[in-house]
């Protein structure tokens, strides 16, 4: 493949071949052939010039998604960048004479017809050695063609670049290949086909499918300690549950309380075993095969609980400033984002460098008063409300009230 130096390889081919070719033709020897934009083409110069003009870079899209060459099967890579590159091809005579200016653009033109494959010696050449492109070494090698541009859009290119029109010829030269900077991956060779070598192994068992995990009393997220519901299919067949915090990694299994065909309830650890924040949640079951299988994971919020058993008190200063100490469980991880809503103010807690159950806030302007507090631990809220039972009819959901051990009381 190629550097960064492959368009510049291009430009300085065609600017080459063309000038080989003006050179040895005797009408128009002695002219130049160059690479700048229309408007600055003729700057200084009065004697027969053909100029290349790159006036668009675009993406092949059939070599977008291919890997590099060099990859071989179950190797990662990013992928090149592949370009198509319009040229613009313009010839002026001396002194201005169009008779020139048409024999200059059949010269070129003659050239690219000619040769449409740049020879991988002619590419190797056009740079300074220090500035080489290795784009002669890329296996796809690079092609020319006619692609004259529709007429309105030509106009609309010579009108901005504030010049009088000029016939010209427009050609594309296509693929340059630009390698990935980014390394690739080359995994080790697989020495055995999992415990034993003996590959893929055939169960008969149906595997469970978990179709929603249902915190308790229809909470967005559940507590240590909670009962938590798996709905789905052939859950009958599960014999533990996997947990898994999304963002640290950190596993956890569990046996299931009760479970049919159809639900599955499970107890989650207290004291916990988990951080707060998101989990994953999957079955382990016995397929007959020696080993555990896992289905299917769906998330659920796993929520900090404030510890407390009473109102938080704390007494501000002059200026409604004070600093409150929250217990919290589970112990709260280094990197863990931790802030505390005072009624609907966001606190954040200062930094933990190590686990910690205890984290501090810093108040500042805030007024005497009872506030409902909430917890919230990599985005997932502590749950401030308790259940009242209700008397009337126990088969109606209880309802909710504030906790009134989960309030921070300012003096």
């Amino acid at each position: 493949m190629s550097s960064s130096a492959a368009i510049a390889a291009v430009t300085a081919t065609l600017t080459k071949m063309i000038q080989s070719a003006v050179d040895v033709d005797g009408t128009v020897a002695g002219g130049k052939v160059t690479a700048r934009p229309p408007d600055r083409a003729r700057q200084g110069a009065i004697g027969n010039q053909i100029n290349l003009f790159l006036y668009r870079t675009s993406i092949d899209a059939a070599w977008r998604n291919q890997d590099p060459a060099a990859l071989h099967p179950g190797e990662n890579g990013q992928p090149p960048l592949p370009l198509v590159l319009s040229y613009l091809i313009t010839g002026y005579g001396e002194n201005d004479d169009e008779i020139l200016a048409h024999r200059l653009l059949g010269i070129a033109m003659s050239v690219l017809n000619d040769r449409p494959l740049l020879s991988r010696k002619e590419i190797q050449q056009a740079l300074a050695p220090a500035a080489g492109s290795d784009l002669e070494n890329q296996v796809e090698r690079v092609r020319i063609t006619p692609h004259p541009p529709p007429q309105d859009e030509i106009s609309r290119m010579w009108a901005t670049f504030g010049t009088g029109y000029r016939l010209s010829a427009g050609y594309e030269a296509a693929v340059v290949l630009i390698d990935n900077t980014q390394p690739s991956a080359a995994p080790m060779p697989v020495l055995q086909r999992g415990s034993g070598d003996v590959g893929p192994v055939i169960g008969q068992a149906f595997v469970p499918e978990i179709e929603s995990v249902v915190p308790p009393s229809r909470q967005a997220a559940a507590r240590p300690g909670d009962t938590v519901t798996l709905l789905g299919r052939q859950l009958d067949t599960v014999t533990n549950i996997e947990l898994t915090h999304v963002r640290l990694g950190q596993t956890s299994t569990i046996s299931p309380s009760a479970r049919t065909a159809a639900s599955l309830t499970v107890q989650l650890p207290d004291p916990p075993t988990l951080p707060a924040g998101a989990v994953m949640v999957a079955a382990q079951f016995d397929a007959g095969i020696g080993a555990p299988v896992v289905s299917n994971a769906l998330p659920v919020a796993l929520a900090p609980v404030i510890d407390s058993t009473a109102p938080l008190n704390a007494k501000l200063d002059a200026n409604g400033h004070t600093t409150v100490t929250i217990n919290c469980k589970p112990d709260t991880q280094p990197g863990q984002t931790a802030v505390l809503i005072v009624g609907s103010r966001v606190v954040s807690a200062q930094a933990v460098n190590a686990a910690t159950s205890t984290l501090t806030f810093l108040l500042n302007g805030f007024v005497p008063g009872t506030y409902p507090l909430r917890l919230r631990i990599d985005g997932v809220d502590s749950i401030p409300v308790a259940a009242v039972p209700s008397p009337s009819n126990p088969d109606e959901p209880a309802p909710m009230e504030i906790d009134a051990n989960q309030q921070l009381v300012l003096s």
